[in-house]
């Protein structure tokens, strides 16, 4: 490398001076004779026109050398290619054909000898780098080879993992499934009782704890069918299959596993397989299960236990194996306990049963108040409910308390020491429901006749004859219940028994005493007697049979209607013709002025008309807004009560608030004959409403050609139609 830079110091050096030089540069003047310039000639002349252009001749010197060295260095290159030996004249023409003049000079051949040398090493160099790449390219490709040949057989060595694995998995799979499958069989076979086919897959190692999480259905396997909630001894002992169970117990299945909830409407959480066989009364079962440790307190998680099941269906020799097994007779459901429930379905034996192993007869239990069910009913108010005498007599010999009350489950969780809402007692319940040998029972082990809810005030009496009951009725009134006990919304017996048209008990009451004008008031309705009830309902007898006892005729609602004119817009004639003969006001009127002859009148009742007048009802009286009979019969058509109303000297001018008259009505709604008729009357052809129109106008408007003329033929004019 130093003889190179120095060769071309010494070069650039001898062209710079222009003289002593071995090599010298062309006139810059004189073209080659081939036409081309040389490169050098080219930058001088460049040079040149830059230093007449106004370049800085700096500048173009630097470009010129430039150019010296490059020619130089391209030569040189070109005489270390075509060897040592021609080396030199290799260079001398290459300078040559760039526009230079070589000559010898005094060292040359030293000169050529250290470029030459200086060539070939370079050359050397390139050919060891050349080699060295190339090992290093043989080197990198070989371990590529090592490198992919290692990741094949990485990749060889993992499939063939994966495929072992899988292999397992399948294996593990297919024993899963099998396993699955003979657990289903084994479910199946042991709700079906099938005891040698148990006995072969419990040799085979099936669990004898196996649940229905699998089932087979047409020999398909179904998995998580039902979510595993019933075992197999469970379905054995729910079908009463005493083998299968016996061997499912020898073979360690859990007599007191739970099924657990996973579908809302299936079967609830914590049943055991001795809940299922007590419910289905499976004795021989039952018996198998508590030798095998069988808990009989076990309750699902609603409290219910084996005992309450069993109770229930009154299934009497596995209630009977519980109680001997120890369970609880009092152990409560939400909603209630063994002995209601046996109570309430009227199982005697049962009862016995459960009053022997002391179950406690004044247990009331409050009930869920999110749901519909019993009202926190003591055991005796359930079997007075249903009429069950003989469990009622059982219960009050072993100490029921005849006036117990039964609470709910809202006023419980407010304060569980709170009672009476809505309180129902065993009397109240039976005479409700027309029990009178329970009646019977229970009055005669004191219970209180008179005794009334604290929500309605309600009390036996009451109940028994809104239902019809009068046998009941007659007892608790020999007994001294009270006919006048007054409800909290105002109603007695009396207006019970009327509301519901039993005479008979009606009768019974008011013999009793019974006051006739007691009235329904409970703040909220219109204010109701008995006897406005029996003129509502048209029943005669019930009219005359408290008018007989002293009922007020004239006793109004709070909005002033009266037995009257109720009795007057219902049509029945022969009970206004009771009221009236008892002197009930033919004129009385409503809050609103309607009266008995409007109500009539409307509904064409023409011989309670003719009552109404003849007893002196004022055939002009009107409503709060003006409105008479005689409109509302001419508006409505009916002739013949236009015609009695007129008769009596009713007012054919009679004008509303907004000036329409009866004859006004009778034109529009077109009718002719009750338009003739009170023209007849005098009825004025001509009379202006408010609105400035008169019956001719109306007429002509409605486009009612007869109408026009009959109004015509009795001086009608118009006014704004013509």
């Amino acid at each position: 490398m130093t003889a190179r830079l120095l060769a071309v110091a010494a070069l650039l050096f001898l062209v710079g001076c222009g003289s002593g030089v071995n090599i010298l540069p062309e006139p810059f003047t004189r073209e080659r004779a081939d036409g081309k310039i040389p490169v050098h000639a080219e930058l001088i002349r460049k040079q040149e026109r830059a230093v007449l252009d106004g370049m800085p001749e700096k500048e173009a010197e630097v470009a010129r050398w430039q150019a010296i060295e490059t020619d130089y260095n391209q030569c040189r290159l070109s005489s270390a290619e075509a060897g040592k030996s021609k080396a030199e004249e290799v260079f001398a023409v290459c300078m040559s054909e760039k526009g230079y003049v070589y000559m010898y000079p005094i060292d040359a051949e030293h000169f050529h000898n250290d470029i030459a040398d200086e060539l070939w090493a370079t050359k050397a160099a390139a050919e060891r780098a050349a080699e060295e790449r190339r090992l290093a390219a043989e080197k990198k490709a070989e371990e590529e080879r090592i490198a992919a040949d290692k990741r094949a057989e990485e990749r060889r060595i993992a499939a063939e993992k994966e495929a072992k694995e899988e292999r397992i998995a399948f294996e593990q799979a297919r024993i899963a499934t099998q396993k699955k499958r003979k657990e289903a069989e084994l479910v199946g076979y042991a709700k079906e009782g099938k005891e040698t086919e148990v006995k072969r897959l419990l040799l085979e190692g099936v669990s004898p704890n196996a649940t229905d999480a699998n089932i087979l259905r047409s020999g398909m396997l179904v998995t998580g069918s039902l979510g595993g909630r019933k075992t197999a001894l469970m379905y054995a002992a729910a079908e009463g299959h005493a083998k299968v169970v016996k061997l499912l117990l020898s073979e360690g299945a859990n007599p007191n596993a739970a099924t657990f909830k996973r579908f809302p409407d299936f079967i609830t959480t914590g049943v055991t397989p001795l809940m299922f066989a007590a419910y289905e009364g499976h004795a021989e079962v039952v018996k198998l299960l508590l030798s095998a440790s069988a808990n009989p307190n076990a309750a699902d998680r609603y409290g219910e236990t084996a005992l309450i099941r069993a109770a229930q269906e009154r299934h009497v020799e596995v209630v009977k194996l519980l109680l001997s097994a120890g369970a609880n007779p009092n152990a409560m459901h939400h909603i209630r306990t063994a002995l209601m429930v046996a109570a309430r379905e009227g199982h005697a034996e049962v009862v016995k049963l459960l009053l022997s192993a002391g179950a406690n007869t004044n247990t009331n239990v409050a009930r869920n108040p999110s749901t519909d069910a019993d009202y926190g009913e003591t055991a005796l108010i359930s079997a007075a409910y249903k009429g069950h005498a003989e469990v009622v007599k059982l219960l009050l010999s072993a100490g029921a308390n005849p006036n117990g009350e039964a609470i709910s489950g809202l006023t419980y969780l407010a304060n569980p020491d709170a009672v009476d809402i809505p309180g129902r007692t065993a009397l109240r319940v039976a005479a409700r429901e027309g029990h009178a040998e329970v009646v019977k029972l229970l009055l005669s082990a004191g219970a209180n006749p008179n005794a009334a809810s604290k929500r309605y005030g309600q009390t036996a009496l009451m109940g028994a004859a809104e239902r019809g009951h009068a046998e009941v009725v007659k007892l608790l009134l020999s007994v001294g219940a009270n006919p006048n006990a007054v409800r909290n919304d105002g109603r007695t017996a009396l207006v019970f028994a009327v509301q519901r048209l039993h005479f008979d008990i009606a009768e019974m009451l008011l013999e009793a005493k019974a006051n006739p004008n007691a009235a329904e008031d409970d703040g909220l309705t219109d204010v109701w007697t008995a006897l406005i009830w029996a003129a509502f309902k048209g029943h005669v007898e019930l009219v005359k049979l408290l008018l007989s006892a002293g009922a007020n005729p004239n006793a109004a609602e709070d909005n002033g209607w009266t037995a009257l004119i109720w009795a007057a817009d219902g049509g029945h004639v022969e009970i206004v013709k009771l009221l009236l003969s008892a002197g009930a006001n033919p004129n009385a009127a409503s809050d609103g002025g309607w009266t008995a002859l409007t109500g009539a009148a409307r509904h064409e009742y023409a011989e309670v008309v003719k009552l109404l007048l003849s007893a002196g009802a004022n055939p002009d009286a009107a409503t709060d807004k003006d409105v008479t009979a005689l409109m509302v019969a001419a508006g409505e058509g009916h002739a013949e009560v236009v015609k009695l109303l007129l008769s009596a000297g009713a007012n054919p001018n009679a004008a509303m608030y907004d000036g329409w008259t009866a004859l006004m009505w009778a034109v529009k709604r077109l009718h002719f004959d009750i338009a003739e008729m009170l023209l007849e009357a005098k009825a004025h052809p001509n009379h202006i409403i408010k609105d400035g129109y008169t019956v001719m106008d109306y007429a002509i408007y409605h486009n009612h050609p007869d109408m026009v003329r009959l109004l015509r033929r009795y001086g009608g004019v118009c006014r704004k139609n013509c």
